[in-house]
């Protein structure tokens, strides 16, 4: 009873990435504008929400191993945004951006899921949020 009930609790696979999706959006923002510890911040949401998904959804319908592709895709990646953002150097910023977002898009297509296509905002609709420092 119980166990079904925190099953019915934990978030959707497609929750998760819609979410994660928003941060990968506002960590261009950020970057973009030289706002490092709101990069940060961004980038450090993505993992914990990337840790989630492996969590919550180890495999993913049936057969896909989420617990180790996103690892192997997505650590190295995030890796070189982290460092990027210490350099505080937007043209490193946005090369390691670029990676990331090609990395999401690898991972899409491993898991089926190719049509999914993330890309550099050509727009920002979080105009609720302030981005520069």
């Amino acid at each position: 009873m119980v166990q079904r009930q925190i099953e019915e609790m934990k978030p959707g696979f497609g929750e998760i990435m819609g979410t994660i999706q928003q941060h990968h959006a506002k960590l261009y923002f950020a970057g973009n504008a030289e706002n490092w510890k709101l990069s940060q911040y961004q980038l450090d949401e993505i993992r914990e929400l990337l840790e989630d998904a492996v969590k919550y959804h180890p495999i993913f319908k049936k057969d896909l191993p989420v617990s180790e592709l996103v690892p192997t895709i997505m650590n190295e990646p995030l890796n070189s945004m982290s460092a990027a953002i210490s350099k505080k150097d937007k043209e490193v910023f946005l090369k390691a951006y670029e990676n990331l977002t090609v990395s999401c898009n690898r991972c899409h297509t491993a898991t089926q899921h190719e049509y999914i296509v993330i890309q550099t905002p050509t727009g920002n609709e979080f105009s609720n949020q302030k981005f520069v420092p």
